[in-house]
């Protein structure tokens, strides 16, 4: 074990009514004391993450990590998957104190009231990462805020780093907002961290595709004005006249019949010779706008 529970001497277990006052000071805050060790810094090498020395606090009782506390994940899952960092106090009625950091799935924390019912559990995520199939660990990211101490002075607030990942398709989004201090000032830095999964297709699903319309025969003369074609083309498919001049560019296909190019200022030739619009075939009266 490379932790040690400052609330419990060994002596007193009723030292730990100190973690009463601390949780007061601390604001009823929990975080990871800044300006400590390590502050928790976390590494990952393969199936296995470290945890480096530093003081954190969870509901007031303070825990200080002295040698870099690794976990282990044992096994390799079928598809990437979501996983929490847990750090967890037990108080026992007689006072005992007990603490551990574990792995688990995403899951509500249990917080109880330790200090009122004087027992209980009290969690606080540390960490989140993705375990992959190839048993690498990616995503790996602190949650538990480093937290300074607060005085009556004036504290700037500002908005920090700002990141967004892609998670594999399957996993749930998750949104998080950490809160640090910058070093030597009284410059409080909020930042915020996106994860959004891909759509199971592997593509975004949510985007908005544009599918063929059926026009009628009201909508097709419509869309041929918008376009500066008049009233080229009629729904009996015989009546045409000469293009506006917006449609000016044009090329002659194999068959001797033309393509129309639409957007260039010029003449167009008889419309009963044009077949294709921008490469796409032509129909008359009643076809798709493509």
């Amino acid at each position: 074990m490379s932790y040690k529970i400052l609330e419990q001497n060994g002596i007193d277990n009723e030292n730990v009514d100190g973690g009463a006052f601390n949780n007061f000071a601390a604001g009823g805050r929990d975080g990871i004391v800044g300006g400590v060790l390590s502050e928790c810094a976390l590494t990952a090498a393969g199936s296995a993450i470290g945890i480096s020395p530093g003081l954190v606090i969870l509901h007031g009782i303070r825990v200080k990590v002295t040698g870099i506390e690794t976990l282990s994940l044992s096994s390799v899952p079928l598809r990437p998957t979501s996983y929490q960092i847990v750090a967890q106090v037990t108080l026992a009625s007689n006072g005992d104190v007990d603490f551990s950091f574990f792995i688990r799935t995403p899951q509500s924390l249990i917080q109880d009231s330790l200090y009122q019912n004087g027992a209980g559990t009290y969690q606080a995520e540390l960490a989140s990462f993705t375990h992959n199939p190839d048993g690498t660990i990616s995503d790996l990211m602190k949650t538990l805020d480093v937290i300074y101490g607060s005085g009556g002075g004036d504290v700037n607030i500002e908005v920090g780093t700002v990141t967004t990942e892609t998670l594999a398709a399957g996993l749930d989004a998750d949104f998080d907002v950490s809160v640090r201090r910058e070093e030597g000032t009284n410059k409080v830095l909020l930042d915020f961290d996106a994860k959004i999964p891909r759509g199971v297709s592997g593509t975004d699903d949510e985007a908005v595709h544009f599918t063929e319309q059926t026009l009628t025969e009201s909508q097709q003369k419509q869309a041929q004005g918008n376009i500066g074609l008049g009233e080229m083309f009629t729904s009996d498919g015989k009546t045409v006249k000469q293009a506006q001049a917006v449609v000016g560019s044009y090329e002659l296909l194999e068959d001797g019949t033309y393509n129309l190019i639409i957007g260039v200022t010029g003449d167009a030739p008889s419309a009963a010779a044009i077949t294709q619009i921008n490469g796409e075939e032509l129909k008359l009266g009643g076809g798709k706008v493509r």
